[in-house]
C-alpha cells in the first residue's frame, strides 16, 4: 500500500485497499494532484507545476530554499531548451541572482545553467556536467524533490519503504562482501547468484571455499631488445606472498605469509613476516615458533584426503584445516608462458604461471632469483638475469647494443 500510495498509483491503491480492508493515512484523492504536478515538471512545463503546489499549502516552497531554487533552475533551463534566450537572461537577472545572493551555495549550480547559454550540448566536447542539465533525467530529478517535499508536508515518508529496504540490503551485502563470500540477490532477475564471484582480481578467492580456483601470475615489463623472460631452471623458487583465510579457526585473524615454492622436489622455504627467516626440508617438521600458531608444511605430499597433492600445503594444528596450492597448466596444457616483446604495440600484462588454491589466495610476488631470456633480433641467450632494484642491463655482442628490463609490475588474476 505505501508503495502504491507514494508512486501515485492511485486506482490500484485504491482497489488494494478495497480488497485487503486496508486503509491509508494519506487521503488517496492528493494521490491525483501530487500525479498531475509531478507530471507538469516531467513536461517542462514548471509554472503550472508550481501553480498546483502553491493551492496545496505555498509554505512548501517557500519554508525549502533548496526545492524553491530546483524549480526556478528547471524553469531557466526550459526556456533555453527552447531557445528563449532573452527571457532565459531576464528570468536568471530578476528571480535566480537573488537566490545565489542569499544562498551562495547555489551558484555553482546557476553557473552550470548559464553555460548552457555558451556550450552546444550536442557537442562532443561539453561537459557532461552541463549536458545533463537538458537530459529528461533532470526533469524527474526535479520532479523526484518535488514530491517528496509534498509527501512530507502530508505528513507521509518521502520514499518508499521498499525502496528503504532495497538500499538496506544492497548496504549490508557491500558490508558483508568485504568479510566473507555469500549468495548475492541479484535484483533485476530477483533471483539469488549462488555462485557469485567478488571479482576478477586475486584478492575476490573465496578464503573459505573448499573448492579448487585457479590464478594466474600476470607481469609486466618494459623489454629493451630482449624476449622470452622465465625462470631460469625447472627448480627456479617462487617467491609468492600468501593470505590464509581468516576462518583457519576461531582464535585467529588473517595471516598473511611469504613462501616459496618450487617446482621440483626440492626444499621449501617459508619467510614470515612477523619471524625470521626460516628453511628447511620435507623431513624437517614443523618449526617451533611464539609469534605464529603451530603449522606443518608439506611439499609435493599427499593432501589428507588422501585425493590430491599439492606443492604447498598449511595445515592448523588447532582446527585442522588445510589450505593449499599448487602448480596446474594453462588451457593450452602448457605449464609456463615466457613474458614476451611486444612489437607493434606497448607492453601490457600476460600470464607466466597458474595456481589451484584451496582457502588461501596469493596477494604479492617477488621477482628474487635468476632468470633468463633471449636477444629479440640476435637470439643471443641471458642465462642468468638477476634484477637489482626491479632492474636488469647487459650488452648484446651480436647487435652490439644495450638489452636491459625494467618497470616490472605483477598482479593474480582468477583465470577463466
Amino acid at each position: 500500500m505505501d508503495y502504491l500510495v507514494i508512486e501515485g498509483y492511485k486506482s490500484a491503491a485504491e482497489e488494494f485497499s478495497k480488497e485487503t480492508g486496508l486503509q491509508h493515512s494519506v487521503d488517496l484523492s492528493t494521490i491525483e494532484t501530487r500525479m498531475h504536478i509531478r507530471e507538469a515538471v516531467q513536461r517542462g512545463d514548471v509554472e503550472q507545476a508550481i501553480e498546483l503546489v502553491n493551492n496545496i499549502n505555498p509554505s512548501i516552497l517557500d519554508s525549502n530554499p533548496s526545492l524553491h531554487f530546483h524549480l526556478q533552475q528547471q524553469r531557466l533551463i526550459e526556456y533555453i531548451r527552447h531557445g528563449r534566450v532573452s527571457e532565459a537572461l531576464a528570468f536568471a537577472q530578476t528571480e535566480l541572482a537573488s537566490c545565489g545572493e542569499e544562498n551562495p551555495e547555489f551558484l555553482p549550480e546557476l553557473e552550470h545553467t548559464m553555460a548552457l547559454l555558451a556550450f552546444d550540448v550536442d557537442n562532443t566536447g561539453t561537459p557532461d556536467q552541463i549536458v545533463d542539465l537538458m537530459a529528461q533525467n533532470q526533469r524527474l530529478k526535479t520532479a523526484g524533490e518535488l514530491n517528496a517535499a509534498i509527501l512530507e508536508e502530508l505528513n507521509q515518508g518521502r520514499e518508499t519503504k521498499l525502496l528503504a529496504l532495497v538500499r538496506l540490503l544492497c548496504w549490508g551485502e557491500s558490508m558483508l562482501d568485504k568479510r566473507a563470500e555469500f549468495p548475492k540477490a541479484d535484483l533485476k532477475s530477483g533471483m539469488i547468484d549462488k555462485q557469485t564471484p567478488r571479482s576478477s582480481q586475486a584478492s575476490t578467492l573465496s578464503l573459505h571455499s573448499t573448492h579448487m580456483v585457479k590464478l594466474a601470475l600476470y607481469i609486466k615489463a618494459d623489454l629493451n631488445a630482449v624476449t622470452d623472460l622465465q625462470p631460469a631452471s625447472d627448480d627456479f623458487e617462487w617467491f609468492f606472498k600468501v593470505m590464509i583465510g581468516p576462518n583457519c579457526c576461531s582464535t585467529q585473524a588473517s595471516r598473511s605469509i611469504k613462501v616459496i615454492i618450487s617446482l621440483s622436489a626440492g626444499g621449501l622455504q617459508l619467510v614470515s613476516s612477523r619471524a625470521p627467516q626460516i628453511r628447511f626440508h620435507k623431513q624437517a617438521g614443523p618449526p617451533s615458533r611464539t609469534s605464529e600458531p603451530p603449522v606443518t608444511y608439506q611439499d609435493n605430499r599427499e593432501l589428507s584426503t588422501g585425493h590430491d597433492t599439492a606443492n604447498f600445503v598449511w595445515k592448523c594444528s588447532e582446527c585442522k584445516r588445510e589450505s593449499s596450492a599448487k602448480f596446474d597448466q594453462f588451457p593450452d596444457k602448457s605449464k609456463l608462458k615466457p613474458y614476451q616483446l611486444a612489437q607493434d604495440r606497448g607492453q601490457d600484462y600476460a600470464p607466466l604461471v597458474v595456481l589451484d588454491c584451496r582457502g588461501l589466495e596469493f596477494v604479492g610476488f617477488d621477482l628474487r632469483g635468476t632468470w633468463k631470456c633471449v636477444g629479440a633480433e640476435s637470439g643471443t641467450v641471458f642465462p642468468e638475469v638477476e634484477f637489482e632494484d626491479g632492474e636488469w642491463t647487459d650488452y648484446d655482442e651480436k647487435t652490439k647494443e644495450d638489452v636491459g628490463i625494467s618497470a616490472v609490475e605483477s598482479k593474480w588474476e582468477r583465470l577463466k
